[in-house]
Parts: structure tokens; sequence; C-alpha cells
């Protein structure tokens, strides 16, 4: 027989830590999961997912109801305290429901404190969804790297950015009219997430989804309308799009064929069109120079922790600096791929400005010749830095946006 839903769920949290894998890649390999009906199926990855969205946070909730400190409690007891609290606090679950199968799943040694700590939070539930709220959620490392890059103040408010529920957010084609939903720029709607498939004008290829950050980096290039843009690392299509719906004469390249056809599949449904190039971007040689490039660069995807929030588990400090010296060498090979007067958006889906901020001024002084330029496109407000000449966005409780870096390059002599 298969593992209950609770069960199956404490397990997969433990395969995705273990294996640093994907929620989702772990939950479409694991055979169990995929013989539960969808409501099961539902279930589960609820839990999974909210008890690594609020993961530190749930065990400050808890905490409270500890007669022995956290630092001292086994991972056998961890597991379900943080499934419980999760389900209890965050997803509303019947208490007696709650407590009768998560206590089973801990060792007959801890059962007895499992009990009593998801007691304590059902009892003073106000408490502990206080302590739920106002915790840090990540990993102390990345709270410290941020701290030291924004400021206590907005390092905070980040870390609680990324407990939100990301909306959906969608690209628009120009003259493609979407009743519904809320009006952040021009030919971009968000509305609460569900599943795009099942909106009007999605099989009619009206439009994509494209978190409002993700779209930014284009709108910095202004009028595309007859340019030649090259978007390099183009997969999985939303900026290849945007360049195509905008009248650009577009070029993507990417190193993946798989992620290509995703590429090409995008492009069908719209009915737009783009040149596909299959190839390394560090060997690509073009035949002639491009009005615009787009440089999406591989990144640690840690602006994406909204979407994907097992990402702090799953990576350390170390792996989000191993794209570092590859995002460098594709900046400095693409810029010489523009014409006389083009421009180059550099721009990375990262928090940490290692492989944004750092990589503009790193070249900036090897490359005096480059200026950064100020697009005058509308902008989300305080997406825009001023005094530094680039945009960042970081995820926050006004805004809900995904972690974007980007900067536009210009050959000034």
């Amino acid at each position: 027989m298969g593992l209950k839903p609770r069960a199956l769920a404490l397990k997969l949290i433990g395969q995705v830590k273990g294996e640093r894998k994907p929620i989702d890649y772990v939950l479409r390999q694991h055979p169990q999961f995929r013989k539960l009906d969808a409501r099961d199926q539902s279930h589960v990855r609820a839990l999974v997912t909210h008890v690594f969205r609020h993961h530190h946070a749930l065990d400050a909730a808890f905490s409270d109801f500890l007669t022995k400190p956290l630092e001292n409690l086994s991972p056998a007891a961890l597991g379900p305290l943080r499934l419980g609290t999760a389900e209890l606090l965050v997803l509303g679950g019947q208490p007696h429901a709650v407590l009768n199968e998560t206590v089973s799943l801990a060792p007959k040694s801890l059962r007895g404190l499992v009990n009593a700590v998801l007691r304590g939070v059902v009892r003073d539930f106000e408490l502990a969804s206080y302590k739920l709220k106002n915790a840090v959620a990540v990993p102390s490392w990345m709270i410290d790297a941020w701290e030291d890059s924004y400021g206590k103040d907005r390092a905070n408010d980040l870390a609680l950015g990324l407990r939100e529920v990301p909306d959906l957010d969608i690209t628009l084609k120009p003259k493609a009219g979407f009743n519904g939903g809320e009006s952040l720029l021009v030919h971009h709607r968000r509305m609460p997430a569900c599943d795009p498939r099942n909106l009007p004008g999605f099989e009619d290829g009206n439009w994509w989804v494209q978190d409002l950050a993700a779209s930014l980096p284009v709108r910095l290039l202004g009028d595309l309308q007859g340019r030649r843009v090259l978007d390099v690392c183009a997969a999985p299509g939303g900026k290849t799009m945007q360049l195509s719906a905008a009248g650009a004469d577009v070029t993507a390249l990417d190193v993946s064929e798989t992620r290509l056809k995703k590429v090409q599949s995008n492009l069908e449904r719209t009915g737009l069109s783009a040149k596909l190039i299959r190839e390394d971007a560090r060997k690509f040689l073009p035949k002639d120079p491009f009005d615009l490039i787009v440089l999406d660069a591989p990144c640690s995807a840690s602006g994406t922790i909204r979407r994907h929030p097992e990402w702090p588990w799953i990576h350390s400090r170390k792996d989000q600096l191993a794209n570092v010296p590859i995002q460098a060498a594709l900046l400095r090979r693409a810029i010489n791929w523009l014409k006389p007067e083009g421009l180059l958006v550099y721009a990375v889906c990262s928090l940490f400005p290692e492989e944004g901020e750092m990589q503009i001024e790193a070249f900036l002084e090897e490359a005096p010749e480059f200026q950064l330029i100020t697009p005058t496109c509308p902008l989300p407000p305080g997406t825009w830095s001023k005094e530094k000449g680039w945009l960042r966005t970081t995820p926050n409780t006004v805004l809900n946006l995904d972690g974007f870096f980007a900067a536009v390059l210009k050959k000034v002599n």
C-alpha cells in the first residue's frame, strides 16, 4: 500500500533536501505521488511547498511550546513538527486530523513531544501565527548576505516577500485584449495564482506567462520596431516573444535543444516568430552585428525563490557563485556583437550582487569605453536606481516581484 498524503509529504521533503533536487522534479519522479488522485496530489504538493516556504519561521512558531532548546531536536522530531505546524497555521487544517496523523509519523519515543508541541500550537493559535508571520524563514547565510548588500531593513522586507505566494503575471501581445486582473504596466496583467491554461486567450496565443520583473529588461530597450535583436540564453522564450511582439527581427540563441523546443512551442502558440540557433554563446560567431542584444545570463535563479521555495535548502552560498565566471565571459563576448551605437541589456534573475551589480562594476572598470544608459520607459516605483544607473527588483510584500537585476550598456567611444 502507498503512503498516506502526510507521510508521503514528509518523505518527499526529506528527498528534496537529500537529493538537492527541485520540488517539481522530485514529485514528478516519485511513483507513489503519481498514483494519487488530483485532490491528494494537491494536498501533498501544498504541504511540501509550504514547509519549504516557511521553513525556519515554522520553527519559530512552535518553539515556545518546547521544553528543550530547538537546536537539540532531532530531524525525526523536526520533520513532523514542521509539517504539522505548516498544515495548522498556513493551510488551515482541522486540528484533530492533523494531530492524529502527524504525531504518528514520529518515532514512538518522540510522539509525546510532537503531540504536546502541536497541541500547544492549537491552544495558542494566535501567538503561533504571530511568530510565524514575523520570523525569518531563510537560512542565516542568506539574510546575512542580503544585509550586507541591501541593509537590514530591506533584507528583512525581502525575506518576508519571499514567503508571498506569487501571483500570475501575463504579458499581452500589443493588440490583444484581456478582461480581468490588474494592469501593472502597459501590456501586462496580474491576477491571483491559477492554471493559466484555463484563462481566456491562452489557446489563441494572445499572451504568455511572465513575471512583471522578468519583462522589465526588454522594456529598457525602448522602441524595437524593425531592430535586429539577439536574445542570448533565450529559453523558455518570454523575452523572445516580447521582442517579436514589439516588431523586432529576433534571433534567439540557447545551448539546449530541449529548451529551444520550448521556445519554438511558445512562438507557435502565440503566432510570433524568431530565428532559433542552438549553440553555446561562448562559441557563437554571428555573421553580422546586431542593433540590440539581451543577455539574460545563467545565474543562481535566487530571484525566483517565491516560485521555488526549496531553493535555500538545496543550495549554498558557494553554489550561488558558480555562474559568476560564465556571466563575465558571456558579457565580454556578447558586447562585441553590437553595431556602433548599439545597446546591450545584461540581466540576471538573482538577488546576489556578485551576479548583477558587481559584474557590471567590474566590466565598466575594465571597459571604460562603455557607459550605462538610463531608459525612458515607465517602470514600477523603486526599481530603478538613479544613483547607480541600473534596475534592481527584490521580492517584497508591496510589489510582490521576482528578484531581478538589469543594466543597459552602450559603447561611447
